[in-house]
């Protein structure tokens, strides 16, 4: 199994648990591209709480943009933004995550990797 394989399948594994468990508390609102908008800037900028953000091994920083693909590494939980709330975020419609990436909060289809939506400057 290649890695890509295997990384797909801890993402479906890991989405069919939620749905199992009954999803995020019914808070989280469908997709549309209305409401998220393919990118923006944002309007202040902050400090990350998580620790100090560092890129993986490997890779090099670069912009995502609206359609692209995240490789399923950046999947990975110790990615997310979960306290999207604080960075002043919108909640992440069910099955799309928050992830950090940079200076920049990507929100991502969580089953196939695609960037939904690109909040360039959230973060110094």
């Amino acid at each position: 199994m290649t890695a890509r394989a295997a990384g797909a399948s801890r993402a479906r594994d890991f989405a069919a648990a939620v749905a199992r468990a009954g999803g995020p508390a019914g808070a989280a609102p469908q997709y549309s591209p209305r409401r998220f908008p393919a990118s923006l800037t944002a309007p202040r900028r902050f400090e990350w709480r998580g620790g100090e953000w560092r890129n993986q091994p490997g890779w090099y920083p670069r912009d995502w943009a609206y359609g692209d693909f995240l490789p399923f590494v950046w999947l990975a939980p110790q990615f997310w933004i979960v306290d999207y709330w604080w960075y002043d975020l919108p909640i992440a419609p069910w099955g799309f995550v928050w992830v950090r990436y940079g200076p920049n909060a990507l929100l991502v289809d969580a089953y196939t990797g695609e960037v939904v939506e690109v909040e360039y400057d959230v973060f110094w």
